[in-house]
């Protein structure tokens, strides 16, 4: 898929070298371990992401460029979601509404086999997370045109 930026190649290049399930899992715990904490004060119910088993917050900032890059931070309770969090900003964070906006997320989670390996309440958890990313560069994007 030509669309595919650097970042999403390289998590897809790094996924494919994990034989299986349990690999894959053991690098996404440590993902998780590698993802930068949300400070306590944007821990509030304003900052969670609805529809997550776990407790997931996200937050946004919006640079002063033309057009604007989104920056999303986020934290949850869970190191399996943590490290899935973890993709999802390498995937998201740094782009323009529109980049982010033309991103085949189901094309990316085919190539990693995250659906194989979740269950439906996880995989609804992350579409939750993806979703909120999209509704933000939705109206970002609408707000500069």
């Amino acid at each position: 898929m030509s669309t595919l930026d650097s970042d999403i190649s390289k998590i897809i290049e790094d996924f494919g070298v994990f034989c299986d399930w349990e690999e894959k899992y053991s690098y996404l715990i440590e993902c998780g371990k590698n993802l930068e904490q949300l400070e306590a004060q944007y821990k509030i119910d304003s900052n969670k992401v609805v529809g997550c088993m776990s407790q997931v917050w996200l937050i946004t900032y919006i640079s002063c460029t033309k057009p604007p890059k989104l920056y999303f931070k986020a934290d949850s309770d869970s190191y399996i979601v943590k490290g899935i969090i973890y993709i999802l900003l390498k995937i998201y964070s740094g782009k323009t509404a529109e980049k982010i906006l033309s991103i085949n997320i189901d094309y990316i989670f085919n190539e990693l086999k995250l659906n194989e390996y979740l269950s439906a309440n996880r995989t609804n958890g992350i579409f939750s997370i993806v979703k909120k990313i999209v509704a933000i560069s939705t109206a970002i994007n609408q707000n500069n045109k």
